[in-house]
């Protein structure tokens, strides 16, 4: 409950990125009427680009371009083999090519530097092909990563967001747009969800079969196991299969890899090709987990299957798991959970 980062340096503006996808809810926007959330999005990313990327010359108009169409699932390639290409060149080229350039300035009079600057910075790909090649697997990446981030992103603002960045005619600087973008994601979000998973909890309590307890825990006893050996105790450890969702559906953590998130398979694939697809079962410390999961797991016996759905203040509070976007402030949790077994906390004894 607790990807490879191949963009690093990009990552915060990239994951915080009306035609309606099936995963989010990007839309093309127009000129008509300014979306602030979208421009200081794009705003971040921008004086990112330029300032931690600023020696990589990309193609901004394929870069964009790979943007659109992997935040709307229509790009010519795939996100993976988009990775793929960009964490090659990020891993294997970029480095070595950087220093060629610096090599040849350092031969230069200062006088002749700045006016050599451009013209070695093309150095940094070996063709104009592989220029548009990684701007265009570079901008399906920020789309992909904008897709899954779930965020209202109008794509014609975000886009004219970098484009004045570069110009630098933007309407939002760097420190404003941070500004905008904490207040988006700490206050905002965190009201609209308490409103959404509120609904949804009482929605839930109206099932058959859903109980509460006096915390507003609410469970279901799928099958009860064998209740003569139960957790009794925070300090108790348990061996589970779990799967946790947000409210909206998405799987966010899983001790099973058909449901780990698709950035999460990946990364498991690249590190053990053989055997990334296990499935291994985790053992903690009840006293180590949210509180809900302490209070459900002492719900069911050895064996047993239970589902919980958690309130915000049994979960992650209002400020929600710290780089997990599907974990945002105020956001209940449904787990699916099979306890395989229990290990009852022993005192230890103290001689005299």
């Amino acid at each position: 409950m607790k990807k490879t980062l191949v963009l690093a340096a990009v990552a915060c503006a990239a994951l915080v990125a009306s035609c309606t996808t099936k995963n989010g809810s990007i839309s093309m926007g127009d000129k008509s009427q300014l979306d602030s959330l979208s421009y200081a999005f794009g705003t971040e990313l921008g004086f990112t680009l330029t300032r931690v990327l600023g020696d990589i010359p990309f193609d901004i108009d394929q870069m964009m371009k790979g943007m659109k169409d992997g935040a709307m699932e229509k790009s010519r390639m795939t996100p993976e083999e988009a990775r793929e290409l960009v964490g090659n060149y990020f891993r294997n080229d970029r480095q070595p090519r950087a220093e060629e350039i610096a090599k040849k300035q350092a031969l230069l009079p200062d006088s002749l530097r700045a006016e050599a600057g451009e013209t070695d910075r093309s150095s940094m790909f070996k063709d104009e092909q592989e220029r548009r090649d990684i701007s265009y697997g570079f901008g399906v990446d920020l789309g992909d990563n904008m897709l899954k981030s779930d965020y209202p992103i109008q794509l014609y603002w975000y886009d004219t967001a970098v484009r004045d960045v570069f110009a630098e005619k933007g309407q939002m600087d760097q420190v404003g747009a941070r500004r905008y973008l904490l207040r988006y994601m700490q206050v905002i979000v965190p009201e609209q969800n308490r409103k959404e998973c509120e609904e949804w909890l009482q929605s839930i309590e109206k099932q058959p079969g859903v109980q509460k307890t006096e915390s507003g825990l609410l469970y279901r006893i799928d099958e009860p196991g064998d209740e003569s050996v139960k957790a009794g105790d925070l300090r108790d450890v348990v061996e589970v299969h779990y799967t946790g969702w947000n409210h909206k559906g998405r799987a966010f953590d899983s001790s099973r890899f058909e449901f780990k998130p698709a950035e999460v398979q990946e990364m498991m694939k690249q590190m053990d090709p053989e055997g990334y697809a296990k499935d291994e079962p985790v053992k903690f410390a009840l006293n180590r987990v949210i509180s809900g999961w302490g209070e459900g797991l002492m719900l069911v016996g050895k064996g047993g299957k239970i589902t919980l759905w958690i309130p915000s203040d049994l979960a992650y509070g209002p400020r929600g798991l710290i780089g997990n976007t599907y974990i945002r402030g105020n956001e209940a949790l449904k787990f699916e959970v099979e306890l395989l077994d229990v290990e009852p906390y022993v005192e230890e004894q103290v001689e005299e």
